[in-house]
């Protein structure tokens, strides 16, 4: 009501002369068909950006295995049970109990159909390997053997994608500011689509690397670049909703990815499927013109009445009234380049309040990525059933967008962001107290789907909605980003280092899977 009142006053004061709109939303509506259709088509680009983020965890899941049988031993029709007991070394597994060894084994040999092991010598590095294959089908695991002293490949996958995350914050930022929202767009969806169909023919895993970084480079821009347009097209009272709206189509995406991961054991096929509906993205040729504020700023006059005739058409604006005041609102713009300085990340610096709220910001948003990815990124250690953790963790982000939106709506983003991290960081500090039993594997999954996954996506959408309300003090829209991902890299690489150090410190402790909680708990209050 109050845009459509704005909106009329505007006209009013286009057609009469008196007053100039001081928002081109106030002229062609801040909610209306134009802006719907592109948030529908930016909605749908948040889906993919989650499939080929959190994808590692179904190409490779911890897959049971253990060191290949000789031929000699094949051939004696020696069974895996047996092979496994008494060939086999005990070793300290993952959470610190004793099991059988996955990566060594002991010599032996087979003599009239009888397994002999020698058991005095050492225990010999696996140089190839058997899998389990009763749950997982086909995996990247198994494919190219990424066990034991490979194992780190995987975590390189990821520090690869999040890497391509950074350079396409710098780049996207960049050329969408130089070139046009619009045009960036549709260059890296190319790139995108391009690398995402190679990965299906990687021969070995560098290749798969390879592609990975373009794909994340490709996606990472245009998931960037939707939300850029978005905030732009859309009045500030509506901002908030769309932009808390805009990542359902990730929360979407993350409950299908487990059911879909389901029925498609195969990594190769799963990658088909996560790609090929991504082709429906070049409806953008004809449904995402370039964003008025941008042609606005480039003094690109011509190209932007037509944009707001075309989107005062589409909200069912009176054409006469809106054509007059698009005019009036043109004409009392400078018409020449204003001389303008090179902004640069610095300047979110230069004064005590701006430099303040970047700090906060950021503080913030290195803690809540860093426990949300350490969640996502590690649903199959959580114990139960791989599949349903994934989903619960997903599922769970959905009450939490609609409360926390309205939290941010009626109370305000910085009390929202106080309330969601003091809410985390308790929930996370009860984990600590909750019993970890082999009779009851899920009560991880619970606890830490309902104390963080249901906090940190709000998270998510408070602080880069704050983050992009912050974009007004300076000029271009590459700084900001380029800040928002070297955090995000950091903090996803020091989310699996912490890791790594708190199942060191644990097993000599025995507490190994109450440390991460423990830090995490305390970082968010």
């Amino acid at each position: 009501m109050a845009a459509s009142q704005n909106s009329d006053k505007a006209e009013k004061n286009g057609s009469g002369g008196v007053e100039v709109a001081q928002e081109f939303t106030d002229i062609i509506g801040g909610h209306g068909r134009y802006q719907m259709a592109i948030f529908i088509f930016c909605f749908f680009c948040s889906a993919p950006h989650c499939f080929h983020n959190l994808i590692m965890t179904f190409f490779a899941p911890n897959v049971d295995h253990w060191c290949a049988r000789p031929p000699e031993i094949l051939a004696a029709n020696i069974s895996v049970e047996e092979w496994k007991n008494r060939s086999l070394p005990f070793a300290q597994g993952r959470m610190g109990e004793e099991e059988l060894s996955s990566c060594t084994m002991y010599e032996s040999s087979a003599r009239n159909g009888s397994l002999f092991v020698n058991t005095h010598k050492e225990p010999l590095k696996c140089s190839s390997w058997e899998y389990d294959h009763s749950f997982y089908r086909h995996t990247m695991v198994d494919e190219w053997d990424l066990v034991c002293d490979r194992e780190w490949l995987i975590s390189i996958s990821k520090t690869v994608y999040m890497v391509a995350f950074l350079f396409a914050a710098t780049l996207c930022g960049q050329m969408s500011d130089k070139f046009g929202r619009r045009k960036t767009m549709i260059c890296c969806l190319i790139i995108f689509l391009i690398a995402a169909s190679l990965t299906l023919l990687s021969v070995n895993f560098i290749m798969f690397l390879v592609l990975r970084f373009f794909v994340a480079l490709g996606l990472t821009s245009v998931f960037t670049i939707s939300y850029v347009i978005m905030t732009e097209i859309v009045s500030l009272e509506y901002r908030s909703i769309y932009c808390f709206t805009f990542k359902y189509g990730w929360v979407i995406a993350y409950m299908l990815m487990p059911y879909i991961a389901w029925h498609i054991p195969n990594w190769f096929w799963l990658q088909l499927v996560f790609t090929l509906p991504c082709l429906g993205l070049l409806s953008i040729f004809w449904v995402v013109p370039e964003t008025p504020r941008w042609l606005l700023t480039q003094k690109r006059f011509t190209e932007l009445e037509k944009v707001l005739m075309f989107a005062a058409e589409k909200n069912g604006k009176d054409m006469t009234k809106a054509k007059a005041s698009i005019h009036h609102f043109i004409s009392h713009h400078p018409q020449t380049e204003q001389k303008k300085g090179n902004e640069t990340v610095l300047d979110l610096l230069k004064t005590p309040a701006l430099r303040r709220n970047t700090i906060n910001i950021y503080f913030c948003w290195f803690i809540i990525s860093y426990i949300y990815y350490a969640l996502s990124w590690n649903t199959n250690d959580l114990g139960g059933d791989p599949y349903w953790n994934f989903f619960f963790c997903g599922f769970v982000e959905l009450p939490s967008g609609l409360i926390f939106m309205f939290i941010c709506r009626y109370i305000g983003h910085r009390l929202g962001l106080l309330i969601a991290n003091v809410l985390a960081g308790l929930c996370l500090l009860a984990i600590i107290f909750v019993p970890r039993t082999t009779n009851n594997p899920p009560t991880g999954v619970e606890g830490r789907s309902v104390s963080s996954g249901s906090n940190y996506l709000a998270l998510f959408r408070n602080a880069s909605t704050r983050t992009h309300e912050k974009k007004s003090y300076v000029r271009t829209s590459s700084n900001l980003r380029v800040t928002d991902e070297l955090w995000k890299l950091v903090r996803s690489q020091c989310s699996k280092l912490v890791d790594q150090v708190c199942q060191g410190l644990g097993h000599s402790q025995g507490s190994e899977d109450k440390l991460p909680q423990s830090l995490s708990s305390k970082l968010k209050l």
